[in-house]
């Protein structure tokens, strides 16, 4: 007896495998390969980079009372349903030895529509197959990608690319980019960017982990940045803030990421904004200290500076409308060793004399006219 397919109105149940869950989940149908059989699912609670195809024997059909013990989670995914990206057809990036499983839909031409996609980590063409990928690989001349080298220590170097003039390597660095963020607007006209991409070495070679992409008439820092999934939680996406930091630094700026930021991007810049404030305030010599004073040694907002020390209840407001700044030495302390455990970062560090980049048209940012309303006098000690 032929076995009876499920369909898109259908709910299922079914272990999360990118979870790593051992108990099984209500999800969505969201599209039905017949096949094999296999069924696109979108589970509810969980971060839709976590969808994926399922085999027909992973999944079990919601019946009955499991269909009501999950009605509030089956409503989620109805509207999910309503908000639904385009399921990805492409399920695998083959890249620098790596497999990556892809989070996302990215609108790649329908000759790369496939399962399985491979990528050369230099100029950065893709390959529907393997035996194009291999025959790439030996003939492929670009043995660094192109642009100017502005950064180089032991372990990394970056790379200035602009998207005017290598508009097919930044168009291609925007395509890995929308696989693995959500919110991640394809940047077809990628000539107002300038794209900074870092190779790190291990052994004799260089490997692409992430960039950043900076839009040229505008003062934020990045409007976008990725880590590659198979180089995340090492430190890279830090180095990469870093790197963004030296050129506002360069620029003589102030600056901030492009908002809204992404889950991916507030976990990596709200540590970040956290422990480089906390290091200059354990040091700082005087009893009292200004947002101003945080700013210009740090280079960050003052938005960011305030709404990064109320998330880490750092910054407290009195009822006298006072505002004071609450650091204890023994807090410090356990809080360096929280982060040094919790991020493998194998403790290396971007420094600025490695740094060549210049700014063509660099500017003076005013500094008064961006901190004054935060200008806030804090008493450490207090």
């Amino acid at each position: 007896m032929a076995q009876r397919l499920y369909t898109q109105n259908d709910y299922v149940l079914a272990l999360c495998r990118e979870d790593q869950g051992q108990e099984r989940l209500p999800a969505g149908i969201m599209k039905v390969r017949d096949v094999q059989p296999q069924y696109y699912l979108r589970f509810g609670k969980i971060n839709t980079r976590l969808d994926g195809w399922y085999a027909h024997d992973e999944v079990e059909l919601l019946r009955g009372l499991n269909l009501e013990k999950f009605r509030e989670t089956i409503e989620q995914i109805k509207l999910s349903k309503e908000n639904l990206h385009n399921v990805p057809e492409v399920e695998r990036l083959i890249m620098s030895g790596y497999e990556m499983q892809t989070w996302y839909y990215a609108p790649f031409p329908q000759e790369l529509q496939n399962p399985e996609i491979y990528c050369c980590e230099f100029c950065l063409n893709f390959m529907s197959s393997k035996r194009q990928y291999q025959r790439h690989l030996q003939k492929c001349s670009q043995k660094c990608p192109p642009g100017n080298e502005i950064y180089r220590d032991s372990k990394v170097c970056v790379f200035e690319v602009d998207g005017a003039i290598q508009k097919n390597y930044c168009r291609n660095i925007s395509y890995i980019a929308r696989l693995f963020l959500l919110h991640k607007t394809l940047e077809i006209d990628v000539d107002i960017f300038y794209f900074y991409v870092m190779y790190a070495k291990f052994g004799d070679s260089y490997k692409l982990v992430g960039y950043f992409s900076k839009e040229k008439p505008i003062h934020n820092i990045l409007s976008c940045i990725l880590t590659l999934p198979c180089y995340q939680g090492k430190g890279y996406g830090s180095l990469l803030i870093d790197a963004a930091y030296m050129l506002c630094s360069r620029e003589n700026n102030i600056g901030s990421p492009e908002k809204p930021l992404s889950d991916l991007g507030y976990l990596s810049f709200m540590p970040y904004w956290q422990t480089r404030i906390i290091d200059f305030l354990s040091s700082w010599p005087d009893p009292t200290v200004s947002i101003a004073d945080i700013a210009k040694h740090t280079l960050f907002t003052a938005v960011d500076i305030c709404d990064s020390l109320r998330q880490k209840g750092i910054m407290l407001f009195r009822s006298s409308n006072e505002v004071v700044i609450y650091l204890k030495p023994e807090y410090v302390e356990e809080f360096y060793k929280r982060m040094v455990k919790s991020e493998d970062k194998a403790h290396h560090y971007l420094d600025s004399q490695y740094l060549h980049y210049w700014p063509v048209n660099p500017f003076m940012r005013e500094w008064k006219g961006d901190l004054e309303p935060f200008k806030l006098d804090i008493d450490l000690n207090k």
